[in-house]
């Protein structure tokens, strides 16, 4: 496993109206390490995550990834008829990073 990070955030905050719901977490993940996140319902892990892909912005706080970074959701909001390449498209590619691309190709078998 590397010590360069892939993902690095630092003292995100995250706020909806008065209820914030991220306040000062920090994360770092290295190329090959897994992490979970556990916590109730609410708590903000899939804010963390949207936050860490880029598909939303902190109200404070930085996050350092590559441009073709993303994540899929549990609950996939795609037809049957869905490829994985579309699946890995929208998970990396909303960053327009060639490389994500690339790999939902492969994993079509392209």
């Amino acid at each position: 496993m590397s010590n360069i990070p892939f993902v690095h955030a630092r003292d995100l905050v995250k706020a909806y109206g008065d209820r914030r719901v991220l306040d000062g977490v920090s994360l770092t993940a290295s190329p090959g390490q897994r992490l979970g996140l556990v916590g109730d319902n609410g708590v903000g892990k899939s804010t963390l995550l949207r936050l860490l892909a880029g598909d939303e912005e902190p109200d404070a706080g930085t996050v350092s990834r590559p441009p073709d970074c993303g994540f899929l959701l549990q609950e996939l909001p795609f037809g049957p008829d869905s490829t994985a390449a579309r699946h890995r498209r929208r998970a990396g590619g909303h960053q327009g990073g060639p490389p994500a691309v690339g790999r939902a190709q492969r994993a079509d078998g392209a």
